[in-house]
């Protein structure tokens, strides 16, 4: 019964809401693979493009107390309220599936959320009030650089 409606529903919806959850996606995205990108212990090997979902690299020998990917995805939801699937669910073990189908501020605070569960875990305690969520690659090169040196970053 539903499968028959579904033409219907399509043809009498706004093009403007199809534009809007379009430009709302590719925001959010954006968003998503700049922010996963700007946590150390994370990797998204390339921007989404026509899905709400991506798939994340989890680089385990940046933290010290985190065994796989089923082990971050539990403490990071216990900790900081974030869901996120394991990889190992999909067949990826030591990835995470990312969803980024969601209002950019709330997206904007889990990557927040995310960064901040990778301090508390990661080896070395790293200062980073004056870093932005978002950087550029030149940017985060040179600050990865720094904390592997121990040495805070030009501001």
């Amino acid at each position: 019964f539903i499968q028959a409606s579904v033409p219907s529903i399509l043809e009498k919806t706004d093009k403007l809401f199809f534009n809007k959850t379009i430009n709302i996606l590719k925001q959010t995205a954006h968003l998503c693979f700049e922010g996963i990108n700007n946590i150390p212990c994370l990797t998204c090997p390339q921007k989404p493009e026509g899905s709400m979902a991506v798939m994340v690299k989890l680089e385990l020998s940046r933290l010290r107390d985190i065994t796989d990917d089923i082990d971050f995805c539990f403490k990071l939801a216990k900790e900081e309220s974030v869901v996120i699937l394991p990889g190992v669910a999909v067949g990826m073990k030591n990835w995470l599936r990312v969803t980024f189908a969601v209002e950019p501020t709330s997206l904007e605070e889990a990557l927040k959320r995310i960064k901040s569960f990778y301090q508390r875990h990661a080896y070395q305690p790293i200062l980073e009030e004056n870093i932005p969520l978002v950087m550029d690659h030149q940017h985060r090169q040179t600050h990865e650089n720094c904390v592997r040196n121990e040495v805070l970053p030009p501001n």
